[in-house]
């Protein structure tokens, strides 16, 4: 399985602190990796702010600091990518949330 959930593009150039919420379960088995990534030029590349992999995490609420990479900028995509799984796991990604101040 290789997998995707991207937000819509935000435009965060008004802001100069940029922090993701998000509610997940990553269940594991082998070699399972979830990563959540930060694209500021529409999706054509893409830089790991989170990995989850070798481990059962959650349910629980993540919060990450993107402000270094997305803050100030107009074409932001926030991506959840779960991929190397080939077993009946998991990733549940629930309640996206940006707060952008």
């Amino acid at each position: 399985m290789d997998t995707e959930l991207w937000t819509p593009a935000l435009n965060l150039s008004s802001f100069s602190t940029v922090i993701l919420h998000f509610d997940h379960y990553f269940y594991y088995f082998t070699d399972e990796i979830g990563d959540v990534d930060v694209s500021v030029d529409g999706g054509n590349t893409w830089i790991n702010v989170a990995r989850f992999q070798g481990a059962v995490v959650g349910p629980e609420t993540h919060t990450v600091d993107i402000s270094s990479i997305a803050a100030g900028k107009p074409n932001v995509i926030i991506r959840f990518h779960y991929y190397d799984a080939y077993w009946d796991y998991f990733w549940i990604v629930d309640n996206i949330r940006v707060e952008a101040y």
